[in-house]
């Protein structure tokens, strides 16, 4: 999705349709922190990945109390991110 307001909308309809959230730090419509927690509210052991650009703006550690899994820094690399992924897929969920 390219609105996280849509994806939002979505997801609730089929929470099992999804393997994870890969979502952006910036986004204009809602905090990550709130995607996030919402996504979680439905389906507690979605594993969800944040991307960003701007390191101060959280930390790893922020995000995880936050329950998202894992934090990746731009520009991604379609190898990194594919590691991030399958990472967050086949761990155990906490």
């Amino acid at each position: 999705m390219t609105s996280s307001l849509d994806a939002l909308a979505l997801f609730p309809a089929q929470p099992d349709a999804f393997d994870l959230i890969i979502t952006d730090y910036a986004v204009p419509e809602m905090r990550c922190v709130d995607r996030a927690k919402q996504a979680l509210k439905i389906r507690p052991d979605i594993p969800i990945i944040i991307c960003t650009g701007y390191s101060e703006s959280i930390t790893k550690e922020q995000a995880k109390k936050y329950g998202i899994r894992e934090f990746s820094m731009k520009p991604l690399k379609r190898w990194s991110i594919a590691e991030v992924m399958r990472k967050v897929v086949d761990e155990k969920q906490p």
